[in-house]
């Protein structure tokens, strides 16, 4: 049902994107920016933020349970609803600008990025491994998801976000489009999973 609404707000997105790239002005700006699924405050992102915040709560009630490891649901609990945030606010566009600026430049900076990633990939890699076997593959399914929305299709396209002229072309359109979906099919499924999760404790 989520999904189903998300894919519905992308249509429309795309739909009013392309119109405006033809020359149509909205007459609200306030609506043009809710129903653009690039902007930060569109329905679609808060609907992602949404899910990942009723993840967030999910992983808290696994806690509840007898001889669970709390830490750790607790850690996931705080990283879904950091996701939840940054799905609202893009509070990570500062830190991806760095971290592209110093793989760009090469050397220690870089080799610095890749570590780190490598550091923060680790806890998490070990927390899905942990998992049941039907809560963890919709959890690596999901980090396969942002994954793919974040390195595949959002890096390659990231100079194109400060040109509004770009960003009504039919594959930029697209490019964020699809991005933004991916996000929220991300959603559906860390909630999904941390929801079984919590029913199974």
């Amino acid at each position: 049902m989520l999904l189903g609404g998300g894919l519905v707000l992308a249509l429309v997105s795309v739909v009013w994107q392309l119109a405006k790239g033809q020359g149509w002005e909205p007459a609200s700006l306030q609506l043009d920016r809710i129903l653009n699924v690039d902007e930060d405050l569109s329905v679609l992102n808060w609907l992602s933020a949404s899910t990942f915040l009723l993840a967030a709560v999910a992983a808290c009630a696994v806690t509840i349970g007898p001889e669970v490891s709390r830490l750790r649901w607790l850690a996931a609990a705080a990283v879904l609803a950091f996701i939840s945030l940054d799905e609202a606010a893009g509070v990570h566009d500062p830190i991806t600008f760095n971290a592209e600026t110093r793989l760009r430049a090469g050397g220690f900076g870089a080799v610095a990025v890749v570590l780190l990633a490598a550091l923060a990939a680790a806890p998490v890699a070990l927390f899905v491994a942990q998992l049941a076997p039907s809560v963890r593959w919709r959890v690596a399914g999901a980090l396969g998801l942002v994954v793919v929305a974040a390195v595949g299709i959002d890096a390659p396209c990231a100079d194109l976000v400060n040109d509004p002229a770009a960003r009504l072309e039919g594959g930029y359109v697209a490019k964020a489009t699809l991005e933004e979906v991916l996000e929220l099919g991300a959603a559906v499924l860390v909630l999904d999973g941390m929801l079984l999760a919590a029913l199974k404790r």
